[in-house]
């Protein structure tokens, strides 16, 4: 991951806790992360 993805991804992050929630967005995550997606596979889902 190239540095302005990694700052797309942490700003994404931030308006995704923003608009439904710290615990949400990383119960998402973790559990994105757990099923082996790719960072860009949940990026994805996060801009939808």
């Amino acid at each position: 991951m190239t540095r302005d993805q990694l700052q797309i991804l942490e700003n994404q992050l931030v308006a995704h806790c923003q608009y439904k929630g710290v615990q949400t967005t990383l119960h998402e995550l973790l559990e994105s992360l757990y099923e082996g997606k790719s960072l860009d596979v949940i990026l994805a889902a996060m801009l939808e």
